[in-house]
């Protein structure tokens, strides 16, 4: 029986403790202990764990991590902070790890997810509702003064993360007053969606099952916006979704290519739900996910990129 190599990275935390490139654990460790061995108990998997994608290079097409050859992977499988910046050397690692097994979760797909701009894109193409936007550079800033003044929007950073940056604009000349004044060769311009911390909710899939839906402590937010200037996640309760924000969030991860997904939707005043963020390193965190087995979800996720695996036996 041929043995299935499924590579894993999966760097953890043993409290809520701030994410970043040096410290990149997002799962806690019950997580991924709990992970480990179901993926260890199926029949004719081998693990290769701690396969730090991010120390390998690239010789000739193969990835290679000091002796390791990820083209011996049938799957690979991370979850972890990486570098995020455009051009960044971790992604092209993971592109080039799927160019010869599957990755879960793609570098196409974490690449468009990361920048707030290329999601929105894909999502409207896809009729994702998502909230009015545009795409402005210095030059043609004056070329969206009325669509500007006639109604508050936000600016966000492109590559942002845990709301750091996203500034709301009441007019134009506010805005003319943050692009000129930024070095960014473009900026991500958003209808500002007039809501209450009661009415967010963000939603994790797998594959394409809702997993859990959550709301997030008032502590969170900074008045209008979801905002974690240390980077340390957390702060959720559980929520239960409604059946339209549980299809918007499927067609939104599938949209993007995700395997794994947090969506965050928000209802406006009006009772019209966007979405506003997808994320490829959901919130995976004890409490928000009561009566669903995440491992599971989580398992079978990976062996459905594996046609020769019988997921009718897994557990």
């Amino acid at each position: 029986m041929h043995e299935l190599n499924i590579g894993l990275w999966l760097p953890t935390r043993a409290s809520m403790s701030s994410i970043a490139v040096h410290s990149p654990g997002m799962w806690l460790e019950q997580l991924e202990r709990e992970f480990v061995e179901r993926l260890s108990a199926r029949p004719g998997v081998l693990i290769v764990p701690q396969l730090d994608f991010r120390v390998a290079h690239i010789r000739n097409g193969r990835v290679l991590a000091g002796d390791f050859d990820f083209a011996t992977l049938d799957a690979y499988f991370w979850f972890g902070e990486l570098d995020r910046s455009y051009g960044s050397f971790h992604l092209e690692v993971l592109e080039a790890i799927g160019q010869r097994c599957p990755v879960l979760n793609t570098a196409e797909s974490v690449r468009t997810t990361l920048d707030k701009y290329r999601t929105q894109m894909v999502l409207e193409r896809h009729g994702v509702p998502v909230p009015d936007f545009m795409l402005i550079s210095r030059d043609n800033v004056e070329a969206v003064r009325d669509l500007v003044d006639a109604r508050p929007h936000i600016i966000k950073p492109r590559l942002g993360s845990f709301g750091v940056g996203i500034t709301r604009v009441a007019n134009h000349d506010q805005l003319v007053d943050i692009v000129d004044y930024s070095e960014h060769p473009s900026h991500f311009v958003e209808a500002f969606i007039e809501s209450t911390p009661d009415r967010f909710i963000g939603v994790n899939v797998v594959g394409d099952q809702v997993v859990a839906a959550y709301g997030k402590e008032v502590a969170k937010f900074r008045g209008w916006k979801v905002m974690d200037r240390h980077r340390r996640g957390g702060g959720m309760f559980s929520r239960q979704p409604t059946p339209e924000q549980r299809r918007i969030a499927i067609a939104a991860a599938r949209a993007t290519g995700l395997d794994f997904a947090g969506v965050d939707i928000i209802e406006s005043k009006a009772g019209e739900s966007f979405v506003v963020d997808v994320n490829p390193f959901p919130g995976f965190y004890p409490g928000i996910h009561e009566g669903v087995d995440l491992v599971r979800h989580l398992v079978d996720a990976l062996l459905a990129k594996l046609p020769r695996v019988d997921l009718a036996t897994s557990s």
